[in-house]
């Protein structure tokens, strides 16, 4: 590269006068052929920086994810088709890089031709002419730029923030905000190039900050591999993939200062594109042939689904949120009310989810064995009411119980109780997270039946028929889901409950010692005295597992967040001790019944997931289920149950029948029967959440309870598990069983037609959450 001299300001242009601050540069005039960064060649510059940076990115995800994945993978075929589809990768930054030049080239070509300008002129010009594409690209690709200002809008605003909330447009001002800062950035990036696009030779400063730009890129890859999977979609994992690409994009245009580099890159530039391009055509040939491989891709990938997801998103015409192409599952593009979370419309010769075959007239889904399930429990005559315990505790999961052959002693107290008890060994909660689990036990409903606001819940049920029902936990009923977007929830949850409790302890979670104090002290107002009183429906939700984990001293199993954890259930079980030993000496457990249960499990990385709230993997979706009622014989039952059977157990064990829209049984009665009625039993997604990257059901036909299915209709695709050879659900089987695939698809597309036809039924994939319009409104009003 030619030597550096002393040139005048390049927005001056070649004539402009000698001055004294000029900037050292390259030789070279910017503007001519030989400059790197000049409009004719910065197109091509920019394109060998991202297929190189692909191609690193790529090859980089290839190898680590075959190595963090290995368990998953059955043959080497399906390691070697993960590979290849890393090739979306390259291709991807390669395209999206060379727009991006086109868009630099145009700026600088406007910058050289306008007069001379200072500084802060030519950054104002600049972001006035970029602001124009800026807001295109929002438009075209809002995932990466606009929805996470969005996305970081509304969660100020469910923090109460004044500013945001006295702001009625959030869209508004994010798409400006979005616009404005991308076009600043843009420019000021551009005179940047512009002023210093020639200033190396081979400069130790290019090759550092080629390094250096690289390793922010390989952590921003870490980062979105190992946090927040299955959460936070717009504002994380987008964002990081928009570093990855940056960065490496730099850190290539720093390396093609290195004369010898740059001509080797751009000598290979055209071979390797051609591979490139011809992988991602034997790539798209058989995308869908191995749904093992797309599964892997859609929920364990990093930088793949994301390029994946723009070529689909590319081609979906109908907007539905589905595509005809690799694997989206879009049978018909022309029609946006045809996909894989339609409403199937009952006998009109289409099957618009393409699910389960043209959709029976079937709402309200009736079952006659199930009716037999759902007896009251007879009462002898002159008996005094009987009073209902309910205990949850939140993200309990059920296999690190010793009484489902947990190996720590994490809870000898609830071990002790549920060998008084029936204890159901495979019991699932509805959703993954506490908003959604706790509708689904309080109607005892599935998905949008949660939402019907005629539907009676488990606590009006009660005080209608004259039981006092009660709230205990530390948080009032107002902080326990305080954000907006728990609003729908919270109506469903605390609805006809009489009062509360808020125990302030100073933890940010609830303190089982507390609490139990206070559980303790109601139970005895309410049952001595001499006063009669009404019986009670009690619900105690203690919140110790929950994240964040607190170490307890007494109950120390390690230093790690899975060792907190179990530390923190052996917390609550010691405290839980003490409620069931006042319980026992008081007599009260000679007219209660007790019902112990979770709202949902706990992901220890499992699945790459952490916490909650996303797939319904059992780690998440298996909760315990201890049901302890008077004269009910201890045993264990291995025939699967669900939470939405909670609320009509309690309800019939007192002798009250339970609503006609409760969907589950009487689990005092199923316990008895020598063959319980087969049902489907399915977990889901919450819908609560302003930004999933998924929307996943878990389902297990009772009829075959060794096998369990996920479907992720964001990514169509499948996974099947054998529990009894692989209870934590590492071995997808989809492509080696295919005969208990097809009876399980078949079994879930008719379970999702008759829920389709529910009137509150929304495909939430199309739909905004303020839109109440259902898509059989719509077509009515159509019609």
């Amino acid at each position: 590269m030619p030597s550096s001299v002393e040139l005048e300001p390049l927005s001056k242009g070649p004539e402009a006068p000698e001055n004294p601050t000029s900037t050292t540069v390259s030789e070279t005039s910017p503007t001519s052929p030989e400059s790197c960064f000049c409009p004719r060649n910065i197109v091509k510059a920019f394109a060998v920086a991202g297929l190189w940076a692909g191609v690193f990115f790529g090859l980089l995800e290839a190898a680590e994810r075959n190595l963090t994945l290995s368990q998953h993978f059955l043959h080497v075929s399906e390691r070697l088709a993960f590979a290849t589809d890393s090739a979306f990768t390259a291709l991807g930054f390669l395209v999206i890089a060379a727009a991006f030049s086109v868009l630099l080239a145009g700026g600088e070509f406007l910058l050289l031709k306008v007069k001379a300008l200072k500084l802060w002129q030519e950054v104002l010009f600049l972001t006035a002419v970029f602001a124009v594409p800026t807001g295109l690209f929002c438009l075209l690709l809002p995932k990466y730029l606009y929805d996470p200002f969005v996305n970081l809008l509304f969660g100020l605003a469910d923090k109460g923030l004044p500013l945001t909330t006295r702001l009625s447009h959030h869209h508004l001002l994010a798409f400006g905000t979005a616009v404005a800062g991308g076009a600043f950035v843009t420019a000021v990036l551009q005179i940047w190039l512009l002023r210093h696009g020639g200033l190396v030779k081979v400069s130790r400063k290019a090759l550092l900050l080629g390094v250096a730009a690289l390793f922010l890129g390989v952590v921003a890859y870490w980062a979105d591999g190992r946090f927040f999977v299955g959460h936070y979609e717009d504002t994380f994992h987008n964002p990081l993939a928009l570093l990855q690409l940056t960065f490496g994009c730099v850190a290539m245009l720093c390396f093609m200062q290195v004369p010898v580099v740059e001509t080797l890159l751009r000598k290979a530039f055209v071979p390797l594109t051609v591979a490139v391009v011809l992988t991602v055509g034997w790539a798209g040939f058989r995308f869908d042939r191995s749904q093992n491989v797309k599964a892997l891709l859609w929920r364990r990938s990093v930088l793949i689904r994301q390029y994946v997801a723009l070529i689909q998103k590319s081609v979906d015409f109908d907007g539905d949120g589905f595509s005809p192409i690799l694997g989206g599952g879009d049978a018909d593009d022309r029609n946006p009310n045809i996909n894989p979370l339609a409403a199937d419309l009952p006998q009109n010769g289409v099957d618009e989810n393409g699910l389960g075959g043209d959709a029976k007239p079937s709402w309200p889904p009736a079952n006659p064995e199930l009716a037999l399930a759902r007896q009251p429990e007879t009462i002898p005559s002159g008996s005094p009411k009987r009073n209902v315990l309910f205990l949850s505790i939140d993200a309990l999961r059920a296999d690190h119980l010793g009484c489902y052959g947990y190996g720590r002693t994490t809870s000898p107290n609830l071990d002790r109780f549920a060998s008084r008890s029936l204890l159901f060994l495979n019991s699932y909660s509805q959703a993954s997270n506490t908003g959604h689990s706790f509708s689904s036990i309080m109607t005892s409903n599935h998905g949008e039946g949660i939402f019907d606001p005629e539907s009676p819940n488990l606590a009006t049920t009660f005080r209608q028929n004259g039981w006092d029902c009660v709230f205990l936990s530390k948080r009032i009923m107002g902080d326990l889901l305080k954000n907006r977007r728990w609003s729908a929830y919270k109506s469903i949850i605390y609805r006809g409950m009489d009062a509360d409790a808020q125990i302030k302890t100073g933890r940010k979670s609830s303190d089982a010692q507390a609490l139990t104090d206070k559980v303790i002290e109601f139970m005895k107002q309410h049952s001595e005295g001499g006063t009669a009183k009404p019986p009670f429906y009690a619900w105690v939700h203690l919140t110790d597992p929950h994240a964040r984990y607190l170490a307890h001293s007494e109950f120390n199993f390690g230093q790690k967040d899975l060792d907190l954890y179990d530390g923190e259930i052996a917390y609550t079980d010691f405290h839980l001790g003490r409620l069931f030993s006042y319980m026992e000496t008081s007599g009260l457990l000679n007219n209660t019944i007790v019902i112990i249960t979770a709202d949902h499990g706990e992901a220890f990385g499992e699945h790459g997931e952490y916490f909650h709230g996303s797939r319904p993997y059992r780690e998440q979706a298996r909760v315990p289920l201890i049901v302890r009622a008077p004269g009910v014989e201890p045993h264990k039952v291995e025939t699967p149950v669900a939470s939405l059977d909670i609320a009509p157990t309690a309800l019939n064990f007192v002798g009250v029948a339970a609503p006609p829209g409760f969907r589950g049984v009487n689990l005092l009665q199923f316990a008895r029967m020598q063959t319980p009625p087969t049902r489907i039993l399915v977990s889901e997604t919450p819908r609560n959440l302003t930004e999933p990257n998924f929307q996943a059901w878990g389902i297990t036909d009772t009829a075959h309870p060794e096998w369990r299915m996920i479907y992720d209709a964001k990514g169509n695709t499948w996974e099947l598990y054998n529990l009894k050879d692989d209870p934590q659900e590492r071995q997808n089987l989809i492509d080696e069983r295919p005969t208990e695939a097809a009876r399980l698809k078949q079994a879930f597309g008719e379970w999702m037609d008759r829920e389709s036809q529910n009137p509150h039924y929304r495909n939430w994939s199309s739909l905004e959450p303020s839109d109440d319009a259902t898509p059989h409104e719509k077509r009515r009003k159509k019609k």
